[in-house]
C-alpha cells in the first residue's frame, strides 16, 4: 500500500516560514530534504518519507539549524564549570559563556 504525503496547512506553512526556513521560498518539503541529509546516504529517503508523511518531524532546532552557518543541530547539551563546583560567580559566568558560545545563531 502506497502512502499518501502528509498535507501541511496554512498555519503549519506560515510557521515554517517564520521560525525554520532558510530563505522565503524555501517550503517544508524542501527544508525536510535538507535535513534528511544530516542522516547516512541510504537512509536519507526513508527518513524524508518518514518526514514527508507526517509520522517523523525532529526538533526544532535541528529544523533551523541544517545547513546555516552555525551548523547546529542537536537539541540538548549538558555542560559543567571547568571546575566542577559552582561556589562563585566566575564558574557561573563560564558556565553562561558555554551556552552563549552554543546557542549563538
Amino acid at each position: 500500500m502506497e502512502e499518501k504525503m502528509f498535507k501541511f496547512d496554512d498555519n503549519a506553512r506560515t510557521i515554517w516560514k517564520k521560525q525554520y526556513a532558510l530563505t522565503p521560498e524555501e517550503t517544508i518539503e524542501d527544508g525536510f530534504k535538507r535535513v534528511a541529509t544530516l542522516t547516512r546516504e541510504d537512509n536519507q529517503q526513508p527518513v524524508l518519507d518518514l518526514m514527508l508523511n507526517g509520522k517523523f518531524v525532529p526538533g526544532g532546532r535541528i529544523l533551523a539549524g541544517v545547513g546555516t552557518e552555525h551548523q547546529n543541530s542537536t537539541n540538548c547539551f549538558v555542560y559543567s564549570s571547568d571546575s566542577g563546583v559552582y561556589s562563585d560567580l566566575d564558574d557561573c559566568f563560564d558556565l553562561l559563556e558555554k551556552i552563549a558560545v552554543t546557542t549563538k545563531v
